[in-house]
């Protein structure tokens, strides 16, 4: 039995399409016993209908048998019901059933057509036998031996397998070595029984690949065995070759390119378990949920070898558990086998992440999409629910709100294009400001890009009008976005900067490395404050390095000099007021201390201090 709850949102989920059509009895029978929580009746009601030809109760049975609920889950079963609905004109259903195609293997859309080409009115519909047609009732009789298949049929089959990369030689019509090696890895990867000769089921398997693709016999490159070549990224994926791959994606090489056996290069890193190679082929744009000849994904891969931490970084970027492999397995089918507890933790958490936000989705509320949000504040779907929560308010400080929480969210452009009119709705302005250096020459606002006018990114260190910023990157929506340099001058005298990062939503956010007069200093910021690991590197060889938090320095900050001396000081909030440190000289002893005002003290009024005085001013 379903729990009240799932059949709410299942059924919210199955029917939100459904038409309105003349009522029939038996659908509205089936509808109010789902309601009332009463599956099998609500079932039982729908089947009647389905029987009688109801379009509606076709299409209802489809998504049960897709999703598995109140039914076993089949997916050949759904085909059939969705692809009966489609016929009698409900466009839903036909939408579903190619939708569904591309998770089933030839075998299973073949027999699932079958089973609908065979369907009569009149039947009680799922899990019994068709009523027959009136001419097929005195034809119980095993179907004759279609005899030895003409050249014509052979010479159609190895044009089909040739297009799907089989490669079984000249299209000749001749049964030799090459072709029946191609055949018989075909019926493997598709699921079909054994052969040396081919059948005529094998031929409709081999046509309906086609016809799932979109092509003919003659140009179809079919998704279970596209013709492809090995490149140098899968060569440097294979290989764990984390340089090389970065080259080959760096010089335009496709991310979903597949290799001769239709595997992406992430399918080839994900079954190696090379975890340093999946995040650059994802940000290239590699396709989670692409399938192999044999309908794995590189999920499916990665659970099979083992490679939970692979496995979560696909995760991680949206990869859809739901997709089948190999004799219809999904990954958490592959998990439960392997007893992999920590796999099946992880993907029954997804689980139920995807049925929440489901579940969001089928309430089309502001609402039930912030209950989702509230539940699972960083869930893979939080950036689709925080947009479409944007989107059901429908106003600009909605679309601000969500940008400032997924400052690199992937609705981020369409958020911006909605939030304002014809400029960035910003303040302050650095130009609205007074034009001297302010108290502590640091002041927050946001500063047109010289050579980009109407561009602006902000800045945490205004140096009046007198300082100028040229951008190298993009900019969208008014705003700095994107990798790039940022070249900064200040008046017309020697004082600039160059940096060379990313901006998001017009703040730095990443890393960035800044290069000014004879020194460098690298780091990372977080929505446009310092924020984690930072250095700093002079000319004359002194360094200095430690965490900011927020925006301040906070914890242990080393400085070394060049005469093999060091200084260490603890930093609370920005502030070293009166926090404890030691100095180690260059023969190693400690000089243990703490800073006041210019001065690190030592007890006797000498200093040991990160700068070039030799005692405290006031000694």
């Amino acid at each position: 039995m379903v729990g009240n709850a799932v059949r709410a949102a299942g059924l919210a989920a199955l029917l939100a399409f459904a038409p309105a059509v003349p009522a029939w009895a038996d659908y509205e029978a089936g509808q109010r016993a789902w309601d009332a929580g009463k599956t099998e009746a609500a079932v039982s009601e729908w089947r009647a209908a389905a029987g009688a030809g109801d379009r509606r109760a076709m299409l209802a049975l489809g998504r049960l048998h897709l999703k598995g609920l109140g039914v076993l889950q089949d997916y050949v079963e759904a085909h059939k019901w969705l692809n009966l609905a489609a016929s009698r004109g409900e466009a839903a259903a036909l939408e579903e059933r190619d939708a569904l195609s591309a998770k089933m293997t030839p075998a299973q859309v073949a027999a699932a057509q079958d089973l609908a080409r065979n369907w009569r009115p009149g039947g009680s519909g799922a899990g019994e036998a068709p009523v027959p047609a009136p001419k097929e009732e005195a034809a119980e009789k095993k179907a004759p031996d279609p005899g030895p298949p003409p050249p014509r049929a052979i010479g159609e089959a190895q044009r089909l397998l040739a297009t799907l990369g089989y490669k079984p030689g000249p299209a000749d019509g001749a049964w030799g070595d090459r072709t029946e090696k191609a055949y018989r890895t075909f019926l493997a990867d598709a699921g079909l029984p054994a052969a040396e000769a081919l059948t005529p089921e094998a031929l409709r398997a081999l046509r309906a690949a086609a016809k799932r693709s979109g092509g003919s016999a003659e140009s179809v490159t079919a998704p279970s065995r596209p013709a492809g070549r090995s490149t140098a990224l899968h060569r440097a994926a294979a290989a764990g070759d984390i340089d090389g791959l970065e080259a080959a994606l760096a010089g335009g090489a496709d991310p979903n390119a597949r290799d001769e056996r239709g595997r992406t290069a992430l399918m080839l890193a994900a079954d190696k378990g090379y975890t340093l190679l999946l995040p650059p082929l994802l940000e290239a744009g590699a396709d989670t949920d692409i399938r192999a000849a044999d309908g794995a994904t590189a999920l499916f891969m990665a659970v099979v070898q083992g490679h939970g931490e692979a496995a979560g970084l696909l995760l991680d970027a949206g990869a859809d558990i739901a997709v089948e492999g190999p004799k219809s397995q999904t990954a958490m089918d592959v998990a439960k086998l392997r007893k992999d507890d920590e796999t099946v933790e992880l993907l029954w958490k997804i689980q139920v992440d995807d049925k929440a936000f489901a579940k969001a989705k089928a309430g089309k509320s502001g609402k039930s999409y912030a209950d989702y949000l509230a539940t699972y504040p960083t869930g893979r779907h939080a950036d689709d629910a925080a947009f479409a929560r944007a989107e059901w308010v429908g106003t600009g400080p909605a679309y601000k709100a969500y940008m400032a929480l997924y400052p690199e969210g992937k609705h981020r452009p369409a958020a911006r294009a909605k939030s304002s009119g014809t400029g960035p709705d910003i303040e302050p302005k650095c130009e609205d400001l007074p034009g001297e250096w302010l108290e502590g020459n640091h002041a927050e606002c946001w500063q047109e890009i010289t050579r980009l006018p109407g561009c602006y990114h902000w800045t945490d260190h205004y140096h009046s009008d007198r300082s100028t910023r040229n951008w190298s990157g993009g900019c969208e929506g008014g705003i700095a976005d994107g990798p790039g340099e940022l070249f900064t001058q200040i008046g017309s005298g020697h004082s600039w900067s160059k940096g060379k990062g990313k901006f998001a939503n017009g703040k730095r956010h990443g890393r960035w490395s800044f290069r000014a007069g004879d020194g460098t200093y690298e780091g990372s910021y977080k929505d446009g404050e310092m924020h984690g690991s930072w250095s700093y590197r002079w000319g004359g060889g002194k360094r200095e390095e430690g965490p900011f938090v927020n925006g301040k320095r906070h914890g242990k900050w080393i400085t070394r000099f060049p005469d093999d001396g060091r200084f260490e000081i603890e930093w609370r909030n920005g502030s070293r007021e009166g926090q404890p440190g030691v100095y180690i000289d260059e023969d190693g002893d400690r000089h243990p201390g703490r800073w006041s005002g210019n001065c690190f003290r030592d007890g006797e009024g000498h200093a040991w201090i990160a700068s070039d005085w030799d005692k405290c001013p006031n000694d």
